[in-house]
Formats: C-alpha cells, sequence, structure tokens
C-alpha cells in the first residue's frame, strides 16, 4: 500500500501527500527530497535545473542493481 501511494505521489508530482501522512511528515519529506536533488547536482552527475520531481520519479522507478 506505501508503495501504491508512493506511486501515485510521483504520479501527482510533489504537490500532494499521501492521505494518511501528516502535515509535518510530509514538510519532512519535501525538505528531503528538496536537499536530495540539490546535493546530486552538485555532483555534476545530475542535471542542476532537474526539479525534486524528477529525482523522486527517478527513485520509485529505477530497478537498482547491486555494483560489484
Amino acid at each position: 500500500m506505501v508503495l501504491v501511494n508512493l506511486a501515485l505521489s510521483v504520479v501527482g508530482g510533489l504537490t500532494s501527500r499521501p492521505a494518511y501522512w501528516s502535515p509535518h511528515r510530509y514538510a519532512v519529506y519535501l525538505s528531503f527530497m528538496h536537499a536530495a536533488a540539490r546535493q546530486v547536482a552538485a555532483s555534476g552527475s545530475w542535471p542542476s535545473d532537474a526539479s525534486p520531481d524528477l529525482l523522486e520519479y527517478t527513485l520509485f522507478t529505477t530497478t537498482w542493481q547491486a555494483s560489484g
């Protein structure tokens, strides 16, 4: 259920929160996503003008593989 709600929030962007998230929890989440987007953009491997929505979408739709 959590992944479904996260996927719905990805589709809707960072403008709406899952119904069971408190306003405080969502504010913390938004703060994290904005900070993470800034950090990734500063690394040079991510477009500097990319929005946190793109990072959120990438995190929840990418198939991750172990390195090594």
